[in-house]
């Protein structure tokens, strides 16, 4: 059986044009939700410069938010399993610096002020999150924040699935978060301090819950 990192990457490398198709309808939604981000950043480090300050984009979709960071005076940085996704990105942020590989297991030799991880641990079973995130906050800065979003939904699951809203039809994993169920599993995350957290309703009729937190 192919492995959920296999299949992931695969179904990434197909629908990288299509991503990047959806960035003029995601954008508004995008930058609102970065400058939210920002604001705690601000707050986090306020006597310090953007230019000064690096942010790596986990799961990097179109790179639009890499390109938004940009903007705002950061050193950007963004890793994905999909090389075709990183060739799409380059296109939306040239100034970034990208690390191609899974990132449980890539080495940065380096840490981040700050890690923007958007729609990204839906992509791994639950018994996995718990490492996902020892690996954030391992290349983190002391005063880092980490801001992560996923989907809501009714029922917990996890399963290979095909992936609906795209015309190119591929499967990769999927976990199914409930907000209770995120929020409890977030309790039980070691030294760890939920910031700020908020739900949304993107341009794609999808509700999600965007959450920072620290150590």
């Amino acid at each position: 059986m192919e492995g959920i990192a296999d299949s992931n990457r695969k179904a990434y490398d197909s629908v990288a044009e299509e991503y990047s198709q959806r960035r003029p309808i995601l954008d508004n939604n995008n930058r609102k939700v970065i400058g939210i981000f920002i604001d705690f950043l601000d707050k986090r480090y306020a006597n310090r410069d953007r230019n000064d300050m690096s942010i790596l984009d986990v799961g990097i979709g179109s790179g639009l938010d890499l390109g938004i960071f940009n903007e705002q005076g950061y050193k950007t940085f963004g890793n994905d399993i999909s090389e075709k996704m990183i060739e799409v990105a380059r296109k939306n942020s040239p100034d970034s610096v990208y690390y191609c590989g899974d990132f449980l297991d890539f080495h940065f030799g380096r840490q981040f002020s700050g890690l923007y991880a958007q729609a990204f641990i839906h992509l791994f079973p639950k018994h996995q999150v718990p490492s996902l995130f020892e690996k954030m906050f391992s290349i983190l800065e002391p005063q880092g924040l980490i801001h992560f979003s996923t989907t809501i939904h009714e029922k917990p699951s996890e399963e290979f699935r095909e992936k609906e809203d795209y015309e190119i039809k591929v499967k990769r994993f999927r976990k199914w978060w409930t907000l209770d169920e995120l929020n409890d599993f977030l309790k039980e995350l070691p030294d760890t301090e939920v910031v700020h957290q908020y739900t949304v309703h993107d341009p794609l009729g999808k509700e999600g819950v965007n959450t920072i937190v620290s150590r």
